[in-house]
């Protein structure tokens, strides 16, 4: 198993940070963002942070699934960056998202739901405890019942192996 520490990871220039823009679901639509790792990228993301932030004044709910396919166009996000900023390091780990989509996932596993007061952020911790490997992902489904701005980042580390 591995052990993270931010800093650790940092310093070795595999610790990496980015966001979503914004996501815009209403009565009609839903919007989604996964954080991706490509089937050729030979490394493992080991998620440290999920943060999700709600501007709005109604609620909103994010459902987690591990492995399905959102529904809609895949956007990338250019808001990727390690968090070491003198490393020249660049992710293998991708942020897709669809601002405002109908349909839902398919397929993959729902691991849980989280609601989004108004005006709020909330960290969801998983400290590298959900991995990443080649070709997998985790998809954050968001719903509301008004139109409502959120956004939706993650931290995560890099690494080839899981050391034992």
């Amino acid at each position: 198993m591995t052990v993270g520490n931010d800093a650790f990871e940092s310093t070795k220039g595999v610790l990496f940070a980015g966001s979503s823009s914004d996501l815009i679901p209403n009565t009609n639509t839903n919007a989604w963002v996964q954080l991706f790792n490509p089937p050729d990228s030979n490394v493992n993301l080991f998620i440290n942070v999920i943060v999700l932030a709600n501007f709005s004044t109604d609620l909103v709910r994010a459902d987690l699934y591990l492995n399905s396919e959102p529904p809609g166009a895949k956007f990338e996000s250019t808001k990727v960056t390690s968090v070491n900023v003198g490393s020249p390091n660049q992710p293998m780990g991708q942020i897709h998202f669809n601002p405002s989509v109908q349909g839902v996932p398919v397929g993959g596993t729902n691991i849980g739901s989280r609601a989004l007061t108004p005006h709020s952020t909330f960290f969801e911790t998983a400290e590298g405890r959900i991995i990443l490997e080649p070709g997998t992902n985790l998809v954050l489904f968001i719903g509301s019942r008004t139109e409502t701005v959120s956004q939706i980042g993650f931290e995560w580390w890099e690494g080839k192996e899981i050391v034992c």
